[in-house]
């Protein structure tokens, strides 16, 4: 994040996840406006430029980072949302990255309220709704292949 000065370790705690997982506080002390210069809407404003910059450059996929909401207004995006229930998400993480990863049985959980809250806080909406998107798929039961298959066939 060159542009904003930010520290690299700041953008990955924080590009995505809110500060905490505690809904009351999460972005409690956070000033988010167009004029303000926290590094959270600085954060922001460069997330929002990037993915705009992505998308006007051609064909892409931007995975999370509330694209669906950044580009809601153009008319060729397809905005996908994948889930799985919390055992197929620490498989998944296992093969990835190992039992290191899951030090912590939370871990998870911890992260998809910190997902959804930095989703709320930014977009007014709810993480995950399906009427948030064009097509929501269950990554868990279809598997990573049919997804990519379906996907695919969506955008032919």
């Amino acid at each position: 994040m060159e542009e904003t000065g930010l520290r690299e370790k700041f953008v990955e705690n924080y590009a995505e996840f809110a500060p905490s997982a505690d809904q009351r506080f999460a972005y409690s002390f956070v000033d988010f406006d167009e004029e303000s210069t926290s590094p959270l809407t600085l954060l922001w404003q460069a997330r929002e430029k990037v993915i705009r910059q992505f998308a006007e450059s051609g064909p892409c996929v931007i995975v999370g980072s509330c694209a669906d909401y950044i580009l809601r207004d153009r008319d060729d995006c397809l905005n996908i949302f994948l889930y799985a229930n919390e055992a197929t998400k620490e498989q998944r993480i296992r093969e990835m990255y190992g039992d290191v990863a899951l030090k912590e049985k939370n871990r998870i959980r911890d992260m998809d309220i910190r997902r959804g809250l930095n989703y709320k806080y930014y977009t007014g909406r709810e993480w995950g709704k399906a009427q948030n998107y064009d097509l929501a798929l269950n990554r868990g039961t279809l598997g990573i292949d049919k997804c990519v298959e379906l996907i695919l066939d969506a955008v032919k």
